[in-house]
């Protein structure tokens, strides 16, 4: 007979993708760093663009 836990916690669909952005966050940070400012017109930063195209890889 299989084993059932019972959790409390809120499950959402998209809580690996949660997960892996977080763990992405120091690459982030980085491209940030590296590639430097974009101009005040465009509303993302390098590194969320980059995040972006992982969530849609992952």
């Amino acid at each position: 007979m299989a084993k059932v836990q019972i959790k409390n916690e809120r499950i959402t669909p998209f809580g690996g993708i949660y997960f892996v952005t977080g763990q992405f966050k120091p690459i982030e940070r980085a491209i940030d760093g590296y590639l430097g400012r974009r101009c005040v017109s465009s509303g993302y930063r390098y590194g969320e663009i980059v995040r972006a195209m992982m969530c849609n890889f992952f």
